[in-house]
């Protein structure tokens, strides 16, 4: 026999998996789309209404308890997005992590590798950042997925967040996230339009923080543009108005190559010199590169920046 033939196995009802007292899937129903493709049955789509799913993170690893029997075999290959249609209807996952617990509601409908649309929300009461809580964080964002890459739009908020060993004190951060993920969901490319009405650093303060903040990067190293302004600062002896901050940054590891070399060290590669996280500082970019670097400076600029450690662009921490 040739060709595709697809069917639908009879709706399932009243689902539960795991114990019973404490599942770690319930459903109130599902449906699941299979096609025989040269004899042998493979999935196709999924459709399911009132989900809900226990997840752990364990080791850099998710699993769903009982239901990880369900699930196909490790391959040993990088994550990809399954060539599968999904239809969801007020699925809902509670997933705990090292660091606190996210839950998380998604309704939506299309193919997973394209085509796919939805809403994704998620909640988190507390989550330990470094040590420090993030307090009340929330997310409401339109999700899509086109030629295999996620995108994801919306607000992202909390009530606070604070670093008590370190007297930070952000109050009501808020965002507007727009970006855009690979398939392995490990690199991302976007921007954030940033609203925090004060934020504290022992005594100094800034209110009505706004602006920019741009990112591209993944797991290992993150970098962009940022574009900040506050309508009012305070600090030890003084006070102000009108502070705005435009520049580039970079957070991660040193960049490395395919032999775990650091790269930055040696003039055969464009990462030399190009800056990085040394001693939990961060070191400039002394190459050429008019973004983050030193294109728009100065013979002055350069000379008074590696005598001194600053100049009206930039300003040397830590080892540097």
């Amino acid at each position: 026999m040739t060709g595709v033939q697809t069917c639908a196995l009879p709706i399932l009802e009243k689902i539960s998996i795991g114990d019973p007292a404490h599942p770690d899937l319930t459903a109130d129903w599902a449906e699941i789309l299979i096609a025989i493709r040269g004899g042998s049955p493979t999935v196709t789509g999924v459709r399911a209404g009132g989900v809900k799913l226990r997840g752990r993170l364990i080791d850099g690893t998710v699993s769903f308890g009982s239901v990880d029997r369900l699930l196909p075999a490790p391959s040993g290959k990088p994550f990809a997005l399954p060539d599968l249609d999904l239809d969801l209807n007020d699925a809902r996952m509670r997933l705990d992590l090292p660091n606190g617990a996210v839950g998380l509601k998604l309704d939506g409908r299309g193919n997973l590798t394209g085509g796919f649309r939805g809403k994704l929300a998620a909640v988190a009461p507390e989550l330990t950042i470094g040590g420090c809580p993030l307090r009340g964080a929330t997310a409401w964002l339109d999700l899509s997925v086109t030629d295999k890459a996620p995108h994801i739009v919306g607000p992202v908020r909390a009530t606070g967040f604070a670093c008590p060993d370190a007297k930070l004190d952000l109050a009501g951060p808020q965002a507007r996230v727009d970006a855009v993920l690979n398939e392995a969901l490990n690199r991302w490319k976007g921007s954030m339009r940033l609203d925090l009405p004060r934020a504290a650093l022992g005594a100094n303060r800034l209110d009505g923080v706004s602006g920019t903040i741009g990112f591209d990067g993944g797991r290992t190293r993150t970098g962009g543009d940022l574009r900040i302004a506050a309508k009012a600062l305070a600090v030890s002896g003084g006070s102000g108005q009108g502070l705005s901050l435009t520049g580039a940054y970079r957070i991660g590891d040193t960049p490395r190559g395919f032999a775990l070399q650091e790269e930055a060290l040696t003039d055969d590669s464009t990462a030399f010199l190009s800056g990085g996280v040394v001693d939990n500082f961060l070191a400039k970019n002394l190459r050429g590169d008019v973004t983050d670097g030193l294109g728009n400076w100065s013979e002055g600029d350069i000379t008074a920046f590696l005598k001194g450690g600053r100049n009206d662009h930039s300003a040397a921490f830590g080892g540097m």
